[in-house]
């Protein structure tokens, strides 16, 4: 190492005993013990990130005695939300037959939405747009509601990343996406033309991750 004040070289040892140095292995040492941790505290990992959230004290835990509320005119998305409950969320599910807990999707009309978040105890003021939604994760309950059934869709994709976690912390999520328009390009020119079937997956995973 290289002496702060001489400018000489001496063993690395002795460099730790620079004051500029001290400071800068205090704070990493500070960083790595104490910041670092608290950071897989303060947000849900959720691809893409949302926008806001707010992570509370508890966690939500999902019991085999369980009710889901779908209450959208989507056939589609309530097909999908029943076959994931019952081929992936079952799996984290823990035997409980006197707490019941209830994962409830709900579309809102934009003129009942403020009145409606304030109702519920959101922390805050939201405005989704076509695509966005906001959730609530209690512990024995998670609220999805969106005005549109876009909305409703991308928290549904949301809520299965939830599941993927090892823990599901109580707490409310605001997502909306900034751009409108998402693209992906599959260049055909380049490389093998995929399959009916290989497009299809692709484009699930795509909507998962709500492109």
């Amino acid at each position: 190492g290289i002496d702060c004040t001489k400018g000489t070289i001496v063993r690395s040892a002795i460099l730790l005993n620079c004051k500029p140095m001290r400071y800068v292995s205090l704070f990493l040492w500070m960083y790595m013990i104490v910041l670092l941790p608290l950071q897989g505290f303060a947000q849900y990992e959720i691809i893409p990130k949302p926008q806001d959230v707010f992570v509370g004290n508890g966690l939500f835990t999902f019991s085999t005695n369980y009710a889901i509320d779908c209450l959208s005119s989507d056939s589609f998305l309530r097909v999908s939300l029943n076959d994931w409950v019952k081929t992936s969320a079952l799996k984290k599910a823990q035997v409980n037959k006197t707490v019941q807990t209830k994962i409830t999707i709900q579309l809102v009309g934009k003129k009942k939405w403020h009145n409606y978040l304030a109702k519920l105890a959101f922390s805050k003021s939201f405005e989704p747009g076509l695509e966005g939604y906001v959730v609530k994760i209690e512990r024995n309950s998670i609220l999805i509601l969106a005005q549109t059934e876009a909305g409703l869709f991308y928290g549904f994709q949301t809520l299965q990343q939830l599941f993927n976690l090892p823990q599901i912390k109580c707490g409310e999520i605001y997502d909306k996406p900034v751009f409108a328009v998402r693209a992906w390009q599959d260049d055909i020119s380049r490389g093998p033309i995929p399959s009916m079937h290989q497009l299809k997956k692709e484009t699930s995973t795509l909507a998962h991750y709500k492109l």
